[in-house]
């Protein structure tokens, strides 16, 4: 009997249908969860017991018992056949049969009831929760009266903080915009170039071409010139030379060097004849580059043309 009632206890547990022949089936069932008044029982598992003299035996049982002790098919059913007879005939004497933790079988009229014990008889591993209603204070009309006008003072505070970060971070952009055209004014010596989105320079004199000063003026006219992002970010531009000048505005920088030794170096290693290579100092760095032309279109293409992104893959234009 021992045998018997622990693969019933286990079959249902693990959710399984058990028929014992002669006695009924036995079916586990799920139990929803329940609201009694203010307690509040978790949804659990139970068993259903189905009474009936003709139940036949099914190889659920069997086949625990087999899985369990290693015997043959034949061996086990003989033992649930003699287990279930025993059951039946205590039943027949009025008694009491426990089956394991599952519950309890017994006789009645019908034939036999079974009574759920165990985890089955319980809310399974849940507690019931006493629900009860929380009780919720109201403040009073002083209360927030005084939380109104601590709520109002943080919001004129935070005001105040705002506009006085404003006032100062305007007067700074006014000073650096002020300091800044100053030290653009002609005249006025830079020994670095001062790099930025905008410039201001001077219109010099060029060859053959004569110097266009206002009425009244003794010094020449500004210019204010911005950039635009395919310039980059470039210092006010001095006064180029011939030569400069007719090498075009732009150039394809193939290396930036920190000097002008590895500048010249890099030259020397990499410049031919059908492929020159020419050096230009600008902002603290020795660029590298192999063309020049008057627009950035123009000289993408005669890259592209020349298949220079092959050799320098990194190759960008920039202003002179």
């Amino acid at each position: 009997m021992t045998t018997l009632n622990r693969h019933i206890e286990h079959m249902l547990v693990s959710g399984q249908r058990v028929t014992l022949p002669g006695i009924g089936t036995f079916m586990p069932v799920g139990r929803s969860a329940s609201f009694d008044g203010d307690v509040l029982s978790a949804p659990c598992a139970s068993v259903a017991f189905e009474a009936s003299v003709y139940a036949t035996a099914d190889s659920s049982v069997a086949d625990s018992i087999m899985r369990r002790e290693g015997m043959d098919a034949e061996a086990c059913a003989d033992i649930v056949a003699q287990e279930c007879a025993s059951v039946r005939k205590r039943l027949d004497h009025g008694e009491s049969v426990a089956l394991g933790n599952a519950g309890d079988l017994s006789a009645a009229r019908s034939g036999s009831e079974f009574t759920p014990g165990g985890i089955f008889a319980t809310n399974g591993w849940l507690r019931p929760l006493d629900l009860k209603p929380l009780e919720v204070r109201r403040a009073s009309e002083a209360e927030i009266a005084k939380a109104t006008e601590a709520l109002e003072e943080r919001r004129s505070s935070l005001i105040r903080s705002l506009s006085r970060t404003a006032s100062s971070a305007a007067a700074i952009a006014v000073l650096a915009l002020i300091t800044f055209i100053w030290a653009q004014l002609p005249g006025r010596s830079q020994r670095q170039p001062q790099t930025a989105s905008f410039g201001i320079e001077s219109i010099a004199p060029r060859e053959a071409e004569p110097l266009i000063v206002t009425p009244g003026a003794t010094e020449p006219a500004l210019v204010l010139i911005l950039n635009t992002p395919a310039d980059g970010v470039a210092p006010a531009k001095q006064r180029r030379d011939k030569t400069q000048a007719e090498a075009g505005r732009y150039v394809m920088v193939v290396a930036s060097l920190a000097s002008q030794a590895e500048a010249e170096e890099f030259v020397a290693q990499r410049s031919t004849a059908d492929f020159p290579l020419g050096i230009l100092p600008t902002q603290g760095r020795w660029r590298v580059y192999a063309l020049t032309g008057e627009t950035i279109d123009a000289i993408s293409a005669e890259a592209r043309d020349r298949d220079i992104y092959s050799a320098y893959p990194s190759a960008w234009v920039c202003r002179r």
